[in-house]
């Protein structure tokens, strides 16, 4: 279980150009989220699941690296399509 007061806090920048993250899971930089429970594909870091809460202040910027290319269908192949 995932307590708030208990998630990281990341800030990064200058006080009035600043961007905080969340890490809910996985990796940001230097910093690793809390333990997920053990059941969750996000509890093996190699899987590479990130969830983050984004919060950036105005005309500032924060640059995200993409580790690997990863194509949601294949993870689910059977999920029925919308038609409209």
């Amino acid at each position: 279980m995932l307590w708030r007061n208990e998630i990281p806090l990341i800030k990064i920048g200058t006080p009035n150009k600043e961007a905080r993250i969340k890490l809910i899971a996985g990796k940001f930089n230097d910093y690793i989220a809390l333990e997920p429970n053990p059941d969750s594909w996000a509890y093996d870091l190699n899987n590479g699941v990130k969830i983050m809460l984004i919060e950036i202040d105005a005309e500032s910027e924060i640059f995200l690296k993409v580790v690997r290319k990863v194509c949601f269908e294949c993870y689910m192949p059977l999920m029925p399509t919308i038609i409209q």
